[in-house]
């Protein structure tokens, strides 16, 4: 992505459902105090809003252990975490390809997070908490060099999607 339209482009082709997804998921992380009532439409969503809101307390401290170069020692604080929230966030039924995936978590975690999603992805997508069905789908959606890639960018996401309220007609 080379600027901020090509990045409103992609997120204009996602399904309604991952962007929808990625907009709470945007405002849970930032703790917006009405994100509870914007985007809660049943008992099963508040409550999985709820889980998200204490898992998502975790984001600047996996941020704080992205690791450097050779730094191992905190690969297993780093990616346990990681995995952690990626299956919750891919068990909801809203994020279906790597590229959703992506654009949510450089918007959570900056630039600097992108060359550990492809391994994060793939550690959440074949986790028994995830439908064996959705594993296939999300597995089929991540492309060969997305996973091989050697050369990430670091650049910080220009565009953040955010609620709109309707306009009265």
């Amino acid at each position: 992505m080379s600027n901020e339209l090509d990045e409103i482009r992609e997120f204009g082709s996602f399904p309604a459902i991952a962007g929808r997804y990625i907009r709470r998921s945007l405002d849970i992380f930032h703790e917006y105090p009405d994100s509870m009532a914007r985007w809660s439409r049943s008992l099963a969503e508040s409550e999985s809003i709820a889980e998200q809101r204490i898992l998502y307390k975790n984001l600047p401290t996996i941020e704080g252990f992205i690791p450097r170069d050779t730094e191992l020692s905190r690969l297993d604080p780093f990616m346990s975490m990681l995995v952690k929230i990626s299956v919750f966030d891919l068990s909801q039924g809203a994020l279906f390809s790597f590229d959703e995936y992506r654009f949510l978590y450089e918007r959570l975690l900056g630039g600097k997070i992108r060359m550990w999603l492809p391994s994060a992805y793939c550690c959440a997508a074949v986790s028994p908490y995830i439908n064996p069905k959705d594993r296939v789908t999300l597995l089929q959606n991540v492309r060969p060099e997305e996973v091989l890639t050697a050369d990430w960018s670091e650049r910080k996401p220009l565009f953040f999607p955010s609620w709109i309220d309707k306009v009265p007609a």
